[in-house]
């Protein structure tokens, strides 16, 4: 009886204290810190060029120069010209310019085409919307590290289906380029979307897209990185050009799909989408194309309506990546009397509403830009020296196709709140684009204060 008595004193005692201590000290307060904003300037990254398109099969002989896959007769140049180290472990580059330019066409063989892209910046999270891993397709995923310290990278597949569970990690040493091929992750997505992130930093990402129908090339070209999850996106340059199609249309009628364009969506947290089509002429209707939904990670294809040339709107209520290809049709060299061969572009979605200057490098000779703007504006189009290369009014939503001929390797840049793209078509049914990317860093505003630790009582 006396035992639990002291206890229970002691216990009562304790509590006591307790209130008084807490009463003396209050409660535990961070003291106030001092914050200020300091702006940085960070180091420009460089910039790299995957290399040529390959055959992803292989080098096939087939005994038979019409069945052959390996191409023998190709051309390949970057622009500008200037210093360039090769990444390790492929025939990627990195190169010593603000901007840079490569192009490629291949005559023959399974990856014959008109492929080329703007070389990009290493970036830590980057979505490459386009391309295909189902039969009779090929996508090609090549990374280069232009740092001089090992990254890792994370690659996620998305389809119709949604998110693929396989995510693979890729290790790249400093200064190396490794390759991919997605077939071997996961076969059979039609409508591909694939998102890259990387450790330290960044990665260089492109994706070739390479195609056949049946014995017949279908094209091949590259996927560059596209704007990040927006709510407002424009695609410019969709559809078939006038005077693009090179295929004898009587001949062929009937036999194969033509020309057709298709607008490829993905929102990674799902969203309601609206789209419209506007050409030269202004909007073009365009049905079934309002309240849209867009599930989580699923990738949705969309035709768009064939015979016209322009840019797509893409409006949301949450995040959207968006791009389209467009496939145009040729005489095939080989096969049967009507058969036919493709060839096809992509590009990507833009948010242009920051307005901040965007550069390519064109290749010589005669190229169109696509442009569009969301109200009436003049679109100037200058040089690195700032001289001005083309200057012209563009009506509120609409699309103006801008015919250029310029010097190889010539930089071009436009600033202002327009979405635009690069058009290169050559004879006999060849065609790529290019679209501009960021040629500089801007600052970033960083919150900078000592703070001590909070007291401990």
């Amino acid at each position: 009886m006396i035992a639990r008595m002291i206890a229970f004193a002691i216990a009562a005692g304790a509590v006591v204290g307790a209130v008084v201590f807490a009463g003396i000290v209050g409660p535990v307060q961070a003291p106030a810190v001092a914050v200020h904003e300091v702006s940085i300037m960070p180091m420009e990254r460089p910039i790299a060029c995957p290399g040529p398109l390959t055959v992803p099969v292989g080098d096939v002989d087939a005994g038979d120069p019409d069945l052959d896959s390996t191409p023998t007769e190709r051309e390949r140049r970057i622009w500008p010209d200037g210093a360039t180290t090769p990444a390790d472990g492929g025939d990627g580059v990195i190169i010593d310019a603000p901007v840079a330019t490569s192009v490629e066409r291949v005559e023959d063989g399974d990856i014959a085409g008109l492929a080329a892209l703007t070389c990009q910046r290493a970036m830590s999270d980057q979505w490459l919307v386009g391309g295909s891993t189902a039969l009779s397709s090929s996508a090609r995923l090549v990374l280069i590290n232009p740092s001089l310290s090992s990254i890792e990278v994370t690659v996620t597949l998305f389809g119709a289906a949604g998110q693929v569970e396989q995510r693979p990690v890729v290790i790249l040493a400093p200064m190396s380029q490794r390759e991919v091929l997605l077939e071997g992750i996961e076969a059979e997505i039609s409508s591909l979307v694939v998102r890259v992130e990387s450790s330290g930093a960044g990665v260089v990402a492109a994706l070739q897209d390479s195609r056949l129908d049946g014995f017949q090339p279908a094209g091949s070209e590259w996927v560059m990185p596209v704007a990040t999850p927006a709510e407002s996106l424009v695609v410019p340059g969709v559809g078939v050009a006038a005077g693009e199609v090179e295929a004898d249309t009587e001949a062929d009628a009937g036999t194969q799909t033509p020309s057709v364009s298709v607008l490829r969506l993905l929102s990674p947290e799902g969203a309601t989408v609206s789209l419209t089509l506007v050409t030269a002429e202004g909007i073009v209707p365009w049905g079934g194309t309002t309240g849209l939904e867009l599930a989580p990670g699923v990738v949705t294809d969309i035709e768009v309506p064939s015979g016209v040339f322009g840019a797509v709107e893409v409006s949301a209520d949450g995040g959207v990546l968006a791009a389209a290809m467009s496939r145009i049709e040729r005489d095939a060299e080989g096969g049967t009397r009507g058969s036919l061969a493709y060839d096809f572009s992509w590009v990507g979605g833009q948010d242009h509403r920051d307005g901040v200057a965007r550069s390519t490098v064109a290749p010589g000779g005669s190229v169109e830009f696509a442009v569009y703007s969301p109200t009436t504006a003049t679109f100037v189009l200058t040089d690195a020296a700032g001289t001005v290369v083309v200057e012209r009014e563009v009506a509120a939503r609409t699309i103006e196709v801008i015919e250029v001929d310029v010097p190889a390797g010539t930089v071009v840049s436009a600033q202002g709140r327009f979405a635009w793209s690069m058009r290169i078509a050559r004879e006999p049914g060849f065609v790529t684009s290019l679209s501009p990317v960021l040629t500089g860093v801007s600052e970033l505003t960083v919150s900078v204060g000592l703070a001590p630790y909070a007291p401990v009582p």
